[in-house]
């Protein structure tokens, strides 16, 4: 992945610098790419694998979480009263949504930290790289500068050369 940095990452401090800065990238890419369904269709077909798969994987994370959250409460969270003799906390003094909000904690975090590995891929990286310029708000401002400094260029030019054309008619 290191020989597709571009300068910004390769300036980071270290490698764990480097690997926060490219998940970052590939973060803010596919928040971008969720509002682009129409550039990912048959023409750009390894391109839109690539994030098609990672928006499936996202729903199938999603489905897990609410299976886990499910049986994280089931298992741990209601009290079988019949099997045991002593409890270390009595779960019928717990209300509802402490419970819920603690299994649903476990269920998330669970979630992110898969989440997190799979989408430190290069194939998505480098896709994340190639659209950079359309979602990546630090680096927009670079672009719109040389974009001014061009058209201020081309304005210049076709002044100069309509003078040249009024010159010529006279």
């Amino acid at each position: 992945m290191s020989r597709l940095d571009p300068e910004d990452i390769k300036n980071a401090a270290g490698e764990r610098d480097r690997e926060l800065k490219r998940k970052r990238v590939i973060k803010s890419f596919l928040w971008w790419a969720q509002g682009e369904k129409q550039r990912w269709n048959s023409q750009n077909n390894e391109e839109r694998i690539v994030v098609k798969r990672q928006f499936a994987y996202g729903r199938m994370l999603t489905l897990f979480g609410l299976f886990t959250n499910f049986a994280v409460y089931n298992c741990f969270f209601t009290g079988i009263y019949n099997f045991r003799q002593t409890e270390l906390l009595d779960m019928r003094r717990v209300p509802f949504i402490g419970k819920f909000a603690l299994s649903s904690l476990v269920a998330y975090y669970m979630c992110s930290k898969l989440w997190e590995n799979n989408i430190y891929e290069s194939e998505l990286y480098e896709v994340a790289l190639k659209y950079r310029d359309r979602y990546d708000k630090s680096l927009m401002p670079s672009i719109n500068q040389q974009s001014n400094n061009s058209n201020i260029e081309e304005q210049s030019s076709v002044n100069t050369s309509e003078n040249n054309k009024n010159l010529q008619i006279a």
